[in-house]
């Protein structure tokens, strides 16, 4: 699979703890890089038939790094990297409501890869980046694996379509 290294660009930081982990300090620096993509609107199946709109956040977590906190107690970090358009619609909202989003989101994520289980009740520091900036290795975008295929019964089937539509020419009846 082709991937790529990035170095990733601030955004802001989420301070909870982990109550899987005695409780201990966790900071996700939430991060920014174009190489990730946007979100985008995915209309998905569900079982009983009926679709569902959603949306897809691509993002990339980083795996847990030791750190110290102020106070010089262990704690760990996490980078979770989206695309710039998400960061900026997150600060942007002065409700608060799409950062509170991505940052259930990157909960959700981290929660899922590494078997945390993250305190939902939050702070924001004022920092943009907790700890030294890690670099990721991110997937590369891949062209789908599914082409359309012309079968050659299906050309062989346009020709004979295509012949049938000219019109004959009428032969003449001799007379006796």
């Amino acid at each position: 699979v082709p991937s790529k290294e990035i170095s990733p660009l601030p955004g802001f930081v989420v301070k909870t703890k982990d109550a899987a982990r005695d409780g201990r300090k966790v900071f996700i620096n939430m991060c920014q890089h174009e190489d990730i993509k946007n979100f985008s609107k995915r209309v998905q199946l569900m079982e009983d038939g009926t679709e569902q709109e959603g949306l897809s956040v691509p993002c990339s977590v980083g795996p847990p790094r030791p750190i110290k906190d102020k106070a010089g107690k262990p704690a760990v970090v996490f980078d979770v990297i989206v695309n710039p358009a998400v960061i900026k619609e997150a600060t942007a909202d002065v409700t608060g409501s799409s950062r509170h989003w991505l940052v259930e989101i990157g909960m959700d994520r981290i929660d899922g890869k590494y078997k945390t289980a993250l305190d939902r009740r939050y702070k924001l520091p004022k920092a943009r980046y907790v700890g030294k900036v890690a670099t990721q290795r991110i997937r590369l975008p891949q062209k789908p694996k599914i082409e359309a295929v012309v079968v050659e019964e299906e050309e062989e089937e346009a020709e004979k379509a295509k012949k049938k539509k000219k019109p004959k020419k009428k032969k003449k009846k001799s007379q006796p």
